[in-house]
């Protein structure tokens, strides 16, 4: 009977953790589908997180020779909690088929303990004909979430383990 509560929970566990877990988000505008690899981003005090992402080219347009992701800006940054940074964007080129870079990074403030920053990434996307002219220029926008928190000592979790044994034998005694 035990056995069975222990494995009931465990299932519920698991699955509520998987009912509050959301899938990859896209945008897609004229059959380019811009998606970010992973868009919530965590990380400890003076991390970098760094963001990627996938270019998937589904245009049917006989004058669309190549797409070409040119800009990324972003919506969202505190500044005091770090600074933003798209000097590691790096553009992707296609004929056709699927295209993957470097989007985004965000350098934590060491001296911030806690901060969380949400908003949305604009992808610029040109495209161009045969001749490398633009035909049109669109704007894809996903968006973003990034967690600094600081992560117990270890020491805390001994603390806590010897505590909870404690609570457990002191628990056995009275009853």
């Amino acid at each position: 009977m035990m056995r069975q509560r222990i494995f009931l929970g465990t299932f519920l566990l698991c699955l509520g953790l998987l009912c509050l877990m959301q899938p990859a988000k896209a945008d897609t505008m004229d059959d380019i589908t811009f998606t970010l690899s992973s868009a919530n981003l965590s990380g400890t005090p003076g991390s970098v997180l760094t963001w990627t992402y996938t270019l998937t080219d589904n245009n049917t347009d006989p004058d669309v020779a190549y797409i070409l992701t040119t800009d990324v800006n972003s919506t969202g940054f505190d500044p005091a909690t770090g600074m933003p940074d798209s000097s590691v964007f790096t553009p992707v080129f296609l004929t056709s088929g699927v295209g993957d870079g470097t989007l985004f990074a965000f350098d934590s403030n060491p001296a911030v303990p806690n901060s969380f920053n949400s908003g949305s990434f604009i992808l610029t996307v040109d495209l161009l004909d045969a001749g490398f002219n633009t035909i049109s220029e669109i704007d894809l926008t996903e968006s973003y979430t990034a967690t600094i928190g600081t992560v117990p000592e270890p020491g805390a979790f001994t603390f806590l383990a010897l505590g909870l044994a404690c609570c457990l034998a002191l628990s056995r005694k009275l009853f």
